[in-house]
């Protein structure tokens, strides 16, 4: 992974269903919870699903300073400043600014934010790397098809929408345009996630494409965060993440004192004896960035930093590792809801591992 991609803000609104997350850890109240921090968007839906403490891990300090900006956010504006604030709705630029002024920032975090404060005026929402770039992919889509995705994301009708996308959407022209769009080739020098190139065992246009399709079989367009994305660069009205909810702010801001943010590698903490031991691992695609060795020791870490009954919540983009058997042996998994959820999750782009931790101590 290059140094750039680590300390850049890669990822700012939300790319992965908080809901299948939600069900996949079936989180107990008290449970101590060890999350990815991502975009924020993650740590913060597990707040507001159930009363845990959440520690949230990134090697990226861009990433967890984002996290501070939106937890400061959420205990000190209203839900309408909030949302201007973060870029979902419309904000004068110096008002923005305003507010970043009036929040109470740490250290290295009110350092970071000093020194872009340019990406706050824009709406810090849509300026990660992954949705800058879906932003310019959606630009090209919309110039080659903008009065079909129109027509999509505009269906209340289901069965309506599978009509159409039988008959008019799945051309074979298109096809060849998520080929050459997402190729790990033109992935690699336009967008620079290694999640799409550095580990990939699936081809990334078909296999996108496809799984894109099989979604729009069982949910609205309109209804998913990811099409919105992916066809229009923001995120809709229909599907927003809790903490861009009215609804999911009042759960969450009660429980920020029970989140902890942590720089840090991650098998780096859970190798560290002063670490707690956490009763649930939501650990988002971080085997796209691994070796297939790399991987079997994050599965050992996870063990040996695991409280009894815990469980473990993994998602692979396109790469495909399973664990070995040695390993193997220890984790009880569930794949019968593995496979439920990668049907439902309306990021349709993951497979899951969902494994219980036996107990061996």
């Amino acid at each position: 992974m290059s140094r750039k991609f680590k300390e850049t803000l890669n990822y700012s609104s939300v790319n992965e269903d908080w809901r299948t997350e939600t069900v996949a850890l079936a989180m107990r109240p008290g449970d101590n919870v060890l999350c990815i921090t991502g975009s924020g968007a993650r740590p913060l839906a597990l707040l507001a699903a159930e009363d845990v403490r959440v520690t949230a891990i990134d090697s990226n300090p861009a990433q967890n300073h984002l996290l501070r900006l939106l937890v400061a956010a959420l205990r000190e504006l209203s839900v309408e400043e909030l949302l201007g604030f973060t870029g979902l709705c419309d904000c004068p630029a110096d008002s923005r600014l305003e507010r970043l002024d009036r929040l109470a920032l740490a250290g290295p975090c009110r350092d970071y934010w000093a020194a872009h404060r340019p990406t706050v005026a824009r709406g810090v929402l849509y300026q990660g790397r992954f949705e800058r770039h879906f932003q310019r992919l959606s630009r090209m889509v919309r110039a080659l098809r903008g009065r079909a995705i129109r027509r999509l994301v505009s269906f209340d009708d289901l069965a309506e929408q599978r009509v159409f996308l039988d008959t008019q959407w799945d051309t074979w022209w298109w096809r060849l345009v998520y080929r050459l769009a997402l190729h790990r080739v033109t992935s690699r020098l336009f967008f620079g996630d290694p999640a799409y190139y550095a580990h990939a065992a699936v081809p990334v246009g078909p296999t996108i494409y496809h799984r894109m399709n099989a979604g729009l079989e069982r949910y609205l367009a309109r209804d998913s965060f990811m099409v919105s994305l992916l066809f229009t660069g923001r995120l809709p009205p229909h599907d927003l993440p809790p903490h861009l909810r009215a609804e999911g702010i009042a759960g969450i801001v009660p429980r920020l004192g029970n989140l902890d943010v942590v720089d840090a590698d991650l098998i780096a903490h859970l190798a560290d004896p002063s670490a707690p031991r956490y009763d649930r691992f939501s650990l988002s695609d971080v085997p796209s960035f691994m070796t297939g060795t790399e991987f079997s020791g994050l599965l050992e870490a996870v063990i040996a930093r695991a409280a009894p009954g815990a469980r473990l919540v993994l998602r692979q983009f396109l790469t495909r590792y399973d664990a070995p058997a040695d390993v193997g042996a220890r984790l009880v998994r569930d794949r019968a809801l593995e496979t439920r959820l990668a049907e439902e999750d309306r990021s349709f782009g993951y497979e899951f591992l969902i494994a219980d931790v036996a107990d061996a101590r």
